[in-house]
């Protein structure tokens, strides 16, 4: 996926806040997508072995599709399961990130 560094940079923002990983230097580092995707994979596959709930909660607040997200668990490998929460939690904040944009732009002019 092509973004711009706008729409990384909000990316960024969103996901390190609703992954309480705002103060991460890790996040910070990250600058295409496919790093930010493997970032996320290498966080949900923690959150799948240590607190399951909190990755439930997580993908809650961000508002990842219920029916896509149990199509993911229902994968059964954590590693396949960690990739596709990734992709689903990354389409979503870039809706997200999209319209803050746009938003932020309208009322620039």
């Amino acid at each position: 996926m092509n973004i711009t560094p706008e729409e990384s940079e909000e990316l960024k923002i969103l996901i390190g806040k609703d992954l309480d990983l705002a103060e991460s230097t890790a996040l910070t580092k990250v600058n295409a997508y496919d790093e930010l995707k493997e970032y996320l994979v290498q966080e949900i596959k923690i959150l799948l072995s240590s607190n399951f709930q909190q990755l439930l909660n997580v993908l809650y607040r961000i508002d990842v599709s219920e029916t896509k997200a149990g199509q993911a668990i229902a994968l059964k490998e954590p590693s396949a399961i960690a990739d596709k929460l990734a992709e689903l939690i990354l389409e979503r904040q870039y809706q997200k990130a999209k319209t803050r944009i746009a938003y932020r732009n309208r009322s620039n002019d």
